[in-house]
């Protein structure tokens, strides 16, 4: 793990067997399924998150409600403009290369979380045309 921040809690029993099977069945540490999962409820994507099989439908339709936050797409869009207008300096060029790779990242994961969710029967024609 990462240097952060440690700390202790306890869980409902049936909480800790849903952790534990979810670490089990992808092959992940406990930890490291917290750790996903928490992020995922705090608006944040986990770096190099992958989509598997093993997803709860709540893990997916979390992926499928997240966006980029406002700032990030503002910021994205502000370069975008200036870059029509003038060129942009070696920095910004890197930022917006960055944010575009994560808004890309983020269509790619919620495309895959919508397909899992549509093999799993549920409906998901009301997500298919949302704010790109």
């Amino acid at each position: 793990m990462a240097s952060g921040h440690a700390i202790s809690i306890e869980l409902p029993p049936e909480l800790y067997e849903q952790l534990q099977k979810a670490a089990s069945d992808s092959g992940r540490s406990l930890e490291d399924v917290l750790i996903e999962d928490l992020s995922l409820l705090s608006n944040t994507l986990p770096p190099g998150l992958t989509i598997d099989a093993n997803f709860s439908d709540e893990k997916l339709w979390a992926i499928v409600h997240k966006q980029l936050s406002r700032i990030l797409v503002e910021r994205k869009n502000g370069l975008i403009a200036a870059g029509k207008a003038q060129k942009l300096t070696q920095n910004e060029q890197d930022e917006l290369d960055y944010l575009l790779d994560l808004s890309d990242e983020l269509v790619i994961l919620r495309s895959k979380a919508l397909l899992l969710l549509k093999e799993r029967g549920h409906h998901i024609e009301n997500y298919l045309d949302r704010e790109r």
